[in-house]
């Protein structure tokens, strides 16, 4: 999906040109290929499926002080998108964002907002994707994390270097343990995930540190490397 600043000559897009559909919300105004909508049955969209089910569900239960919490969470917390431009998420779409993080990480679900701010992102990156000796594993600083604190850590693996628009390629991989010391080992979680990586291909990791009391990340940190062999 691609987001739009509309100049001068255009203030506002809505409706489909071709293949394109323009439209916005929340977050601005927004480009994207016009498609028929097909049913995602993969078990990673399953079980991002049933956390919503499972949420939406749990803030219905909220009382209406807790969800005001939400509401008046959400608004001195706004979100930023990659335009730079800010927006403030309804409610419970804030809820859900902190506790579907718990819920994949196998944190306790919280009902109140945080009171303190998102953990500091890492400093440091160095992924290593080697195939012969088997080191897929990322170095980081600072090392270990704080306490209570994971590393949450996406990657994409593409063809090339050169594809370095890879924004919406990136996946969920895995988190670490709390208070994990460097270096943190995917093989696993990056074969499940894209299929054995192949000498040539080019894997990027983006990383953020994720406080497991409060559902919030850091803002991310982002590196790629080649995949080797020894």
């Amino acid at each position: 999906m691609a987001l739009i600043t509309a100049g001068s000559l255009v203030g506002q897009i809505s409706g489909r040109v071709g293949s394109v559909v323009y439209s916005r919300n929340r977050g601005g105004a927004y480009a994207r290929n016009g498609t028929i909508p097909v049913t995602v049955t993969t078990s990673y969209a399953m079980a991002q499926k049933a956390r919503m089910t499972e949420l939406s569900q749990d803030w219905a239960d909220l009382t209406a002080s807790q969800q005001q919490a939400w509401k008046t969470w959400a608004t001195q917390n706004p979100v930023t998108n990659r335009l730079g431009h800010q927006s403030t998420l309804p409610a419970h779409a804030a809820y859900i964002q902190c506790n579907a993080r718990l819920l994949l990480s196998g944190s306790a679900k919280i009902e109140l907002p945080p009171i303190i701010a998102a953990p500091t992102p890492l400093l440091t990156l160095t992924p290593t994707v080697d195939v012969g000796a088997g080191d897929v594993e990322l170095a980081f600083t600072t090392t270990p994390t704080p306490a209570g604190v994971m590393i949450w850590l996406k990657a994409a693996l593409v063809d090339h270097a050169g594809i370095q628009h890879i924004q919406n390629r990136l996946k969920f991989l895995c988190v670490s343990a709390a208070a994990a010391e460097s270096p943190l080992n995917f093989e696993t979680e990056l074969g499940l995930r894209f299929g054995t990586p192949q000498v040539g291909q080019y894997c990027w990791v983006e990383a953020h540190n994720f406080d497991t009391a409060t559902g919030l990340i850091s803002a991310p940190l982002r590196t790629g490397v080649a995949v080797t062999t020894t």
